[in-house]
């Protein structure tokens, strides 16, 4: 029989005989596991998130549609610019509202009040500077109507997507939806040329006013600046305070002949350049009480053209070029 107790030459060797098998089994389990990872490196581990692709640059332009972002060049049609971006790995703060819904117009042209409220919120910060709007004068007689935009925010399509990764981005659209040719960077100056749909158009049938359109389609006027009023014009009750009508009227031609940029901003005539409501707007001073102590009824300043026939275009920032007649 064998000594298995482990007392003499015969139990040490049965003892390391199994400390021996077991080094071996050791061994061998080592080697199971460690030869597959090096003959196929990589094949065992965790899967890691595939890339996706990145988002537009900055100031490129784009064709939206549902479940389509194209990127075009800014001198073709389009319907977007690109303002401001996220990668898929970044989270924008405040973006929750658009997890999980890929479409790049989230479902409808303007989406949900939330919707626009977010795309405000998230795009305004950055539209100074990329649009180079200059501080506003609160001395000046006239505001100078500006550039109207509608900042969206958009997702990735599924396309570029997987599950909640994706790239968004703020663009820039007009009110209207419509496609326009050119950039809007800097287009913020009250004297830049903009593109057609961004300026304030009027369009009037039959003599009277109809509404306010963007500059692309016929029209006859276009609005250029809103009345400011100062403290006395609110507490005499009269725009004539510290000022003539002609006063009005010369100063509202000024901002004319600046915003076209031209010297004689009637184009030989054929537009007038007026100071008087449009709209009946009304502008009010409340007190610190919040109590309305005055209203007047303000001038617009406008551009409106002589004669038949329609503009079709802006004349913010023409020039001494030919007037956009359609």
């Amino acid at each position: 029989m064998l000594d298995v107790g482990g007392s003499g030459a015969t139990g040490r060797s049965v003892v390391r005989s199994r400390q021996l098998g077991a080094c071996a089994l050791v061994v061998a389990v080592v080697a199971a596991l460690a030869l597959p990872r090096l003959l196929a490196p990589g094949v065992v581990g965790a899967a890691s998130a595939a890339p996706l692709p990145p988002p537009p640059p900055v100031g490129s332009c784009l064709q939206l549609a549902i479940e389509t972002v194209e990127v075009v060049g800014c001198d073709r049609p389009h319907t977007a610019e690109v303002l401001q971006t996220w990668p898929a790995d970044r989270q924008p703060d405040g973006a929750t509202a658009l997890d999980g819904r890929p479409a790049p117009l989230e479902g409808e042209p303007y989406g949900s009040d939330a919707w626009f409220a977010q795309s405000v919120d998230m795009c305004w910060p950055a539209m100074d500077d990329y649009l180079a709007i200059p501080p506003l004068d609160a001395t000046a007689v006239w505001i100078a109507i500006p550039v109207q935009i509608v900042p969206r925010f958009i997702s990735a399509p599924a396309e570029q997507s997987a599950g909640k990764r994706r790239w968004r981005a703020c663009v820039l659209t007009a009110p209207s939806g419509q496609e326009f040719v050119g950039t809007l960077r800097n287009a913020g100056a009250p004297d830049s040329l903009r593109p057609a749909p961004f300026g304030s158009c009027v369009w009037s049938g039959t003599g009277s006013v109809v509404g306010v359109v963007g500059c692309a389609g016929p029209h006859q006027i276009e609005l250029l600046g809103y009345f400011n009023p100062t403290m006395a014009m609110f507490q005499a009750g009269s725009i004539e305070t510290g000022m003539t009508a002609q006063d009005i009227q010369d100063s509202c031609t000024a901002l004319a002949s600046r915003m076209t940029r031209s010297a004689d901003p009637t184009y030989g005539g054929r537009l007038r350049i007026s100071a008087r409501p449009l709209f009946n707007s009304l502008s009010g001073y409340v007190d610190a009480a919040g109590t309305a102590v005055s209203q007047l009824v303000v001038p617009d300043c406008f551009a409106e053209l002589v004669g038949a026939g329609d503009l079709a275009g802006t004349v913010v920032g023409l020039g001494d070029g030919p007037l956009p007649l359609g």
